[in-house]
């Protein structure tokens, strides 16, 4: 058991962080876009990787500008972007971008709640 569970482990390890994982997770961003920020020199691939990551932190700051403006207004944008995703009819799926929207916003208004 423990052979097949150590490989299927590993190949977890490398998959591709996306845009959507460091937006829905502002620690791991944060974390990333220090690494970044300590590269003296990057390939191509870290430099693509660091520019999503930069927008990502843009994006994050500017949600929780949006938020620290208009706490009521960004509550229902979070609201509406979850009704959205999850309303269905017989023949819609729900709203993926929608889905992805209230994760973004739930992980920004989850920073600024005391744990």
């Amino acid at each position: 058991m423990a052979l097949i569970f150590v490989p299927l482990v590993l190949a977890g390890c490398n998959e591709e962080v996306t845009y959507s994982y460091l937006m829905q997770h502002p620690s791991f961003l944060q974390k990333e876009a220090a690494r970044c920020q300590s590269y003296d020199t990057l390939t191509k691939n870290q430099e693509a990787y660091c520019e999503m990551v930069d927008r990502a932190v843009r994006d994050v700051i500017s949600l929780i500008n949006e938020q620290q403006e208009d706490p009521e207004g960004f509550g229902q944008r979070i609201l509406d972007a979850q009704i959205a995703c999850h309303k269905r009819s017989a023949q819609t799926k729900p709203d993926f971008k929608k889905c992805e929207e209230a994760k973004v916003l739930l992980a920004v208004a989850g920073l600024n709640t005391p744990e």
